[in-house]
């Protein structure tokens, strides 16, 4: 079991090792969830620290006042898209019942000052 794989089953694991014995099926849960976590770090699947690069140097050619107020870097990146698309559609709500709405507007340098 490599490093990380241990470090997420220790986390997921109960302190009593006689409970799981008592969960039926669900007691392998652990182990499971923590070799899933383990493969998505590790592979062809591994995250590329190159990405992230990339995405900067993206975000930094994008003209101001077009650039995304999120981006994500994943090789799947759907998940966290749609999380994004649903906490953005709360955070205008939130602004907008606080008055608060235009500053999800990017403002110019002229603008700001």
């Amino acid at each position: 079991m490599d490093i990380v794989l241990t470090a997420i089953v220790c986390m997921l694991a109960p302190a009593d090792p006689e409970r799981p014995a008592g969960h039926g099926p669900l007691a392998q849960l652990p182990e499971q969830i923590g070799a899933g976590l383990a493969g998505m770090f590790s592979g062809d699947g591994a995250p590329k620290p190159q990405a992230v690069a990339d995405a900067i140097v993206k975000l930094i050619d994008t003209p101001a006042g077009s650039r995304p107020l999120r981006t994500v870097v994943d090789a799947h990146p759907e998940g966290a898209q749609a999380i994004n698309q649903v906490c953005e559609q709360i955070q205008a709500g939130a602004l907008a019942a606080m008055g608060l709405g235009g500053l999800l507007k990017p403002a110019t340098r002229s603008q700001a000052s």
